[in-house]
């Protein structure tokens, strides 16, 4: 026998892991609520988040597969990043169909895998994201110190995977499916119970670790990387902008004053437009990379903090957590499979077939002007994706 704490949460007997008396949150199913048309809109929600991200990260798969050129280190992150996303991306109409029937339906087979790989497929992405922040801190910042050919992009990418299937076989084990008695009916949900150990809180040691790798970790390293690409695309700047300006003033004699005057005029002219051009630039660099850092830190952080709320609020007599509230900041970080695409590929404005800083073959640091002339769009590094990008459109 079961009795419901509130919407999303009963309370019975665990003979499994010998808990005894313990509550269990119901996650993705919610139960007795006002109005079902609320379940609705929630799936609706997810369908067109599901939509978005399919046409979007299959476009970009689709090209990098089929083009030559965009088999680049860089567009090797971005495809590995568009399939992670749609992976991800492909749990959204399952909670959608949970959320309208109220209980889960899926099956217990569902319960383990759809769960196990929303969590791979979620670390998958996070850290292909993180990889192409550190792909990009090398080539820019450190050209030098450690050059990723494609082989090893694949290897990483490999890896990255290996780790995500091997570090989540917890969620696969522990998440199973449980019936409640609800009135008349009998309610089923998906949810995770974890070994009762009295020595140690497994699901504190996995909550802990899953924040610290999969959001602070990730963010820390994005930001520095991201910091130091624009600090050396700053002081370059700054270097070519006091080359010009020493250059603008030209060294005549007395008796070509008149002409050294309109020599002046119109290189002072040159100077002011270059600096005026140069400046829009800088400018689009500062917003696309603190877009980039943003972007991650507001739509993930929501779902890092329903993990640590739901793993504290079980502990505690009266429950505040609700499954709409795990609902809704997993529509921050679905939604983000949708941006990705845009982040990092479509909105550049200008389009260019080669990197030459990244491909130099020298071992001499590459000039400040190098540096200087590049746009938003190569500093991320998919500028060669954008060119060829445009004929699918």
């Amino acid at each position: 026998m079961a009795n419901s704490l509130n919407s999303s949460y009963f309370y019975g007997m665990d003979t499994v892991y010998n808990w005894g008396n313990r509550s269990y949150f119901t996650f993705f199913s919610e139960f007795n609520r006002p109005w079902n048309g609320i379940g609705v809109i929630e799936a609706l929600i997810y369908i067109v988040i599901f939509l978005i991200s399919v046409v979007a990260n299959i476009l970009i798969i689709i090209r990098v597969l089929r083009v030559r050129q965009l088999k680049t280190v860089t567009n090797c992150f971005i495809a590995n990043l568009a399939m992670a996303d749609l992976l991800f991306s492909s749990g959204c109409p399952f909670i959608a169909v949970v959320r309208i029937t109220g209980t889960w339906v899926l099956g217990g087979f569902f319960c383990h895998i759809i769960i196990y790989l929303e969590f791979v497929c979620m670390f998958a992405v996070i850290w292909t994201m993180t990889v192409i922040s550190i792909e990009r801190f090398f080539c820019i910042v450190k050209p030098n110190c450690c050059r990723i050919s494609l082989t090893m992009a694949i290897v990483i990418v490999i890896l990255i995977w290996v780790i995500a299937f091997a570090g989540f076989l917890p969620m696969a084990t522990f998440f199973n499916i449980y019936a409640f008695p609800f009135g008349n009916d009998t309610i089923q949900i998906c949810t995770l119970v974890w070994p009762s150990n009295t020595t140690v809180q497994v699901s504190i040691v996995f909550v802990s670790c899953l924040v610290l790798v999969g959001f602070i970790v990730p963010l820390a390293l994005m930001t520095h990387n991201y910091y130091r690409v624009f600090r050396t695309f700053w002081i370059s700047r700054q270097t070519i902008i006091k080359k010009e300006c020493s250059s603008s003033q030209p060294t005549v004699n007395m008796a070509v004053q008149p002409a050294a005057s309109t020599l002046r005029s119109h290189s002072s002219k040159l100077v002011s437009h270059n600096m005026k051009v140069r400046s829009l630039r800088s400018l689009r660099v500062i917003r696309i990379l603190v877009l980039l850092v943003l972007l991650f830190f507001l739509m993930w952080l929501p779902i890092f903090i329903a993990f640590i709320v739901i793993q504290y609020d079980g502990a505690y007599e009266y429950h505040q957590m609700h499954s709409w509230m795990l609902i809704t900041s997993s529509y921050f970080a679905f939604a983000n499979t949708c941006v990705n695409p845009f982040v990092y590929v479509f909105i550049n404005e200008r389009f260019r077939i080669t990197i030459n800083f990244c491909r130099k073959t020298s071992k001499e640091q590459p000039k400040a002007d190098e540096i200087a002339s590049f746009s938003a769009s190569e500093l991320l590094g998919s500028a060669s994706f954008q060119q060829t990008y445009r004929g699918l459109v």
